[in-house]
């Protein structure tokens, strides 16, 4: 990810910011994000671009007055409380790097904890945190109203230190140990922005032979997804340093290249997935920064000869709208859609959401009207429900300024669209509701389990193997030390062998189980996974699980449930951090289990309850069939180094934290076990036990062949067979997932091939004769019988996406 994310916690660089430039009576709305002009407000109109090009004539004049306006924040108004504090944490970051740097002469390096007489990684992470520490300087020496700006003091020490910083990166290596990525995006990034901050003191000379080098490394841009975008953004800002237009048109050209949809590998899926490093879903990570930097670029080159086409821009919007919006929760940005990243202690989940947000702030401002709205009610939402860590208390003034003009208009705050979301691409499903946003993070033949490279994320182990999330009103839940803290060989919703893997085991890996995916009906859904856990182990456990998603209800069924003798097996149910704060009291069929540490089996319990630390953050269990239950309650002791040894992320330093858990035991060896239970968030211990004792839910198989529910008029099922079976009216004969709810009037349909393996045609029965079909995806036809229909759908390069009808049944 961009090095933003691996910054020490005292050395936060704010860049990216979206900025104010007052342009011919229109204001520039610029940063991360597109530019878009309006008319003026009220306010100081100095310009803060370098004196020699305030006013530039050219077009590389222009350029790189509008980009320093993107670094720096323009003309602040430091009378408005947020920008001061904004303005204050620039030159807090500043004052803590300059405090620690070295002294002038040593050419050992800037800082003394980042040596760069060093050889291999261990160099090119000082490298690039040397790059990061001087930007973090220079940005408040070009920014108005910090101490350091404009100091003639400070002028030749930077200098200087650019000077070494260049030394040590013009002899990078090409060797395999050092990171490609430092070389050719991360310190480029950094020097290219320092290079244009002190332009005006810069020698020609020295300006070309700093930026000679950037070239050596990325002298075009390359690779995919958001290293495309990111290797454009180098070549990018050197042009506009040096004024080279054909440089720049190759920039534009491969910022092109990178808005598009693709169906393999890297980059934006049609469905809105978000995949980099081949098979692995980066929603939260890499695609908000190809998010974030697509936009920076786009609004930088807008109006300019190098400006993008239109369609562009509405690829970004419809990226931000489908896919990275339905996983923002309240300020956080969900963790089943941020790989590794989840492993670092200064990439929290909120911290992830803010630069979402802020891109959005600015593709909002940009839009048209007709499609303005959404986004901006989406981020309207957000600002106003992240009571964790407010949005206008971020250290980026542009986008304060900008979030605070949002808050002051009419527009309505909206939530992210409600419902369920299947990214097929991803092997992943996210359903939200009114209290609550549940996710699933799978894995099968076409997504790996999880990414560990680096050294990092090293006990990920289970966190795409039906790995469950439940974000409600406990914003902290997932952030505050979670993930160096929670028992790790138990994440919530897998079926796994006990004990603990070794440190990035299994990662990277991919099953040999294609039928992984889910279906989607407004509010209603299914995801289905046939499971091998570990997928190259010979003591592997395999099965199938299916969640069905019925609004307010999630019913988790498992079937086949098969391990060698003697292994071992459960399937995690609950692993919820709790408050230090607040009571958290757990309730086992109306018994209390106090809240202080416990170890408890129960053979056979109705239900369980687990108050919450806020109002609506309760939780509800129920158990459908038979089990044996263990709940335990402990306080853990972690450090982010246990799951994260990468030397760029080294926080050793112990937190500890209090957990509830709650586990089905399988038993050693088991042999086709099955499990079935319900959670109930948001529910109180009376709604539980009235559910418990009367479900709404009918079960109506649960084998590796079929798993099926009935709730009401509403029937859903997940087909594991070729052989022909049906169920609730429903009738197949191939690996599809179904959903039929009937009403009065209408019936309506929603199938999917989560396997994603059928091209061609099948056909699934309906126990109803249809007199008319009243709206239907063109892939679906209608042959109807004498008192049954058959519904023939083609599936071809269908990508396990839901195909539905509405039809009227006689």
């Amino acid at each position: 990810m961009h090095p933003t994310d691996d910054e020490k916690p005292h050395r936060r660089m704010i860049l990216g910011r979206r900025q104010l430039l007052l342009v011919g009576g229109f204001v520039v709305v610029a940063g991360v994000g597109v530019t878009s002009l309006r008319q003026s407000e009220a306010g100081p109109t100095r310009s803060l671009a370098p004196p020699a090009e305030a006013h530039g004539t050219t077009p590389y004049a222009r350029l790189r007055g509008r980009w320093y306006t993107q670094l720096t924040g323009g003309d602040i108004d430091l009378s408005v409380p947020e920008n001061a504090r904004a303005v204050d944490g620039v030159d807090a970051a500043a004052r803590n790097a300059r405090a620690d740097m070295s002294p002038r002469g040593d050419r050992t390096g800037l800082w003394p904890d980042l040596p760069l007489d060093g050889t291999g990684r261990d160099r090119a992470i000082a490298l690039r945190h040397t790059a990061d520490r001087l930007s973090s300087v220079v940005l408040a020496y070009g920014t108005a109203g910090t101490t350091m700006y404009r100091d003639p003091g400070l002028r030749s020490s930077l200098l200087g230190s650019l000077d070494l910083l260049h030394e040590r990166y013009e002899s990078f290596g090409a060797a395999q140990d050092e990171n490609w990525y430092d070389r050719e995006i991360s310190v480029p990034l950094a020097l290219t922005s320092i290079c244009l901050l002190l332009r005006d003191d810069l020698a020609r000379d020295l300006l070309e032979r700093y930026l000679a080098t950037v070239d050596s490394f990325t002298p075009a841009p390359s690779k995919a997804g958001a290293n495309l975008v990111w290797t454009a953004q180098v070549v990018a800002e050197r042009a506009i340093l040096l004024d080279e237009g054909a440089k720049l048109d190759m920039a534009r050209e491969g910022l092109q290249r990178a808005l598009h949809t693709v169906t393999s590998g890297d980059g934006v899926h049609p469905d809105g997935s978000f995949i980099q490093h081949k098979n692995h879903p980066y929603t939260g990570g890499y695609g908000t920064s190809f998010l974030r930097s697509s936009v920076r670029l786009v609004e930088l080159l807008h109006g300019s000869p190098w400006q993008v086409d239109s369609g562009k821009f509405d690829f970004l919007l419809d990226f931000a709208v489908d896919g990275v919006a339905p996983w923002l929760h309240k300020g956080a940005l969900l963790s089943p859609v941020r790989g590794r990243e989840i492993s670092r202690r200064s990439a929290t989940e909120h911290n992830a959401c803010h630069v979402a947000m802020s891109a959005f702030l600015a593709l909002g401002e940009l839009a048209p009207p007709e499609r303005r709205g959404v986004l901006a009610g989406i981020t309207r939402h957000l600002i106003e429900q992240d009571t964790l860590t407010p949005f206008l208390g971020i250290n980026n003034v542009p986008a304060v300024t900008a979030a605070r003009r949002l808050l002051r208009s009419e527009t309505l705050a909206a939530p992210p669209e409600g419902g369920t979301r299947v990214f097929a691409a991803m092997d992943r499903v996210v359903h939200r509701r009114p209290g609550f946003t549940f996710a699933i993070a799978m894995s099968s033949s076409r997504i790996a389990t999880y990414e560990a490279i680096n050294s990092e994320n090293l006990h990920g182990w289970w966190t795409g193997s039906g790995a469950t999330y439940l974000y409600d009103d406990d914003l902290a839940q997932f952030d505050d030390g979670y993930w160096p803290t929670v028992d790790a060989t138990r994440i919530p919703g897998t079926t796994v062998p006990t004990g603990s893997p070794p440190d990035g085991s299994n990662a990277e890996a991919l099953a040999a189980v294609a039928l992984v995916g889910g279906v989607s009906l407004g509010h209603l859904g299914l995801a289905t996974m046939a499971f091998r856990t570990p997928v190259d182990s010979p003591a592997t456990v395999t099965g199938r699980k299916t969640w069905f998603l019925l609004g307010d209800e999630i019913v988790a069924l498992g079937s086949g449930i098969t391990a060698p003798a003697g292994r071992a097996v459960e399937t995690v149910v609950e692993n919820r951090k709790l408050s230090t704060d607040v009571s958290q009291p757990f309730l086992v069929d109306a018994a209390s289990l106090g809240t202080g540490p416990m170890n408890r089996s129960f053979d056979r319990p109705g239900w369980a309850h687990l108050t919450g630390p806020v109002e609506g953050s309760d939780i509800g269990y129920v158990f459908l069939t038979d089990a044996r239950v263990r709940a335990s309650r402990e306080s853990r002791i972690g450090r982010w180094s246990d799951i994260n040894q990468d030397p760029a992320f080294d926080f050793p330093g112990e937190i500890r934290r209090d957990y509830l858990t709650l586990c089905i035991d399988h038993g050693r060896g088991p042999q086709g076990d099955r499990y079935a239970y319900v959670l109930l968030p948001g529910a109180s211990p009376e709604t539980v036990s009235g559910y418990a004792a009367s479900p709404p839910v009918t079960i109506l198989s649960n084998t590796l062949g079929l798993q099926a529910v009935r709730k009401g008029n509403t029937v859903a099922a997940s087909f594991g067979s070729t052989d022909e079976q049906s169920v609730g009216g429903i009738t197949a004969r191939t690996r599809v997932s179904v959903i039929v709810v009937r009403d009065e009037s209408r019936l309506s349909v929603a199938i999917s091939d989560p396997s994603q393996t059928v091209q061609g045609t099948i056909r699934i029965g309906l126990d109803h004769r249809i007199r008319r079909v009243i709206t239907a995806d063109p892939r679906i036809q209608v042959q109807p019988d004498q008192a049954t229909s058959t519904l023939v759908v083609d599936l071809l390069d269908a990508r396990g996406q839901t195909v539905s009808a509405v039809l009227e049944p006689a």
